[in-house]
């Protein structure tokens, strides 16, 4: 799962006896998510209901870690359903209010999506910064890749394309330091990079970033990274109106 192998996770998973999963609270939320991020959105659904007793901790009556409202959030908001993934949203930062020592990276990125999704975007970045500097200091190698792409998404909206493209940068130097391939560290940055680089003109190193995307996609990528990929703005459409890189 830190290696955002979901689809071999769940050929694993698969095997095991469905029992076992509702008796496993940490289980059976690593299986809700990882159908989740395989397209399954039907079946971890089901999963997150069926078995929310069990992912929640059981019936003892003490409140579910904050990491659980993140799923139930984000299958809301596939189904359209903002008032429901308003909710789960809310419980979520009351819960990481209370228990913030306890955020693990993927925690703190899940809150920092829920927040950037409602809105609030300042206290999205501050929030996918803590959770970039978690990963690290975890050594979660996918989490500091998705973090540091949607941290860096977030600075160049606000204005901070310098630093957007910095925080790529030094998260790609500190994974390859830690031996992941240049390949696939390039794979998921990319598609923040093929952006950044079509809004301030940059238009041939934008089709570069692109051509490797399709190559990515092409070689096998996953299913929910393939689609990704498909929908991204094609580099040869022109920019919008462009402000000079801060």
């Amino acid at each position: 799962m830190l290696a955002g192998q979901n689809e071999s996770l769940n050929w694993w998973l698969n095997r095991l006896p469905a029992d076992i999963l509702l008796q496993r609270p940490k289980l059976a939320l690593i299986k809700a998510w990882t159908l989740f991020c395989t397209e399954q959105v039907i079946d971890a659904e089901a999963l997150s209901g069926s078995g929310r007793p069990a992912i929640a901790g059981g019936s003892s009556g003490q409140r579910p870690p904050a990491q659980i409202c993140h799923l139930p959030a984000q299958l809301a908001r596939v189904r359209g359903d903002e008032k429901t993934a308003h909710h789960w949203s809310e419980q979520a930062r009351t819960l990481a209010a209370s228990t913030d020592h306890q955020l693990n990276a993927v925690a703190r990125f899940a809150l920092g999506m829920e927040l950037y999704q409602d809105g609030n975007h300042d206290a999205a970045r501050h929030t996918l910064n803590l959770a970039l500097q978690a990963a690290r200091q975890e050594r979660n190698h996918f989490c500091a890749l998705t973090s540091a792409a949607m941290l860096a998404h977030v600075l160049f909206q606000q204005g901070l394309t310098r630093l957007a493209l910095d925080t790529l940068a030094q998260t790609r130097s500190w994974l390859l330091e830690e031996g992941l391939q240049d390949q696939y560290v390039a794979s998921w940055q990319n598609s923040v990079y093929v952006h950044i680089y079509c809004e301030t003109g940059r238009l041939t190193e934008a089709r570069a970033a692109m051509q490797a995307l399709l190559d990515c996609r092409n070689a096998g990528a996953e299913a929910a990274y393939a689609a990704l990929i498909s929908v991204i703005r094609p580099p040869s459409m022109p920019p919008r109106a462009i402000s000079p890189p801060h």
